[in-house]
């Protein structure tokens, strides 16, 4: 044949050149398994029966009985140096009773050197 201007590519597909398929999950001899059903009621209502319950308490501590004592703090200046004319005075609380009986103790204040505990062991009812 006299070679022309153009030339014809046949295609030929190759078996070998395809990938492969996915793999089957269900075995060959239950061919069943691995098969999902729906079914549903035929269109009836389907009454769910549930129930929710909530419930907390929040008690109110009413404040009986206070011990406390009062400290006074000096300010202090940039250079170091204490102000005795310039300061703030404070109840640090020691206890507290509740109506209910309950009592909340605290720790003692730690005296600075900027710092003078006026009194203490003072007891207000309310």
């Amino acid at each position: 044949m006299p070679a022309s201007e153009f030339e014809f590519i046949r295609r030929a597909v190759l078996p070998n050149i395809r990938p492969p398929g996915a793999d089957q999950t269900a075995s060959m001899d239950l061919p069943e398994e691995g098969v999902a059903s729906i079914s549903g009621t035929g269109g009836g209502v389907i009454d769910l029966t549930f129930s929710v319950s909530h419930s907390w308490t929040r008690q109110i501590h009413e404040e009986a009985q206070r011990r406390y004592d009062i400290v006074r703090t000096y300010f202090t200046r940039p250079d170091g140096t204490i102000d005795d004319e310039s300061y703030v005075e404070w109840e640090v609380v020691r206890e507290v009773s509740f109506a209910n009986g309950d009592k909340e103790a605290y720790a003692k204040p730690q005296i600075a050197e900027n710092m003078e505990l006026i009194q203490q062991g003072l007891v207000r009812n309310s």
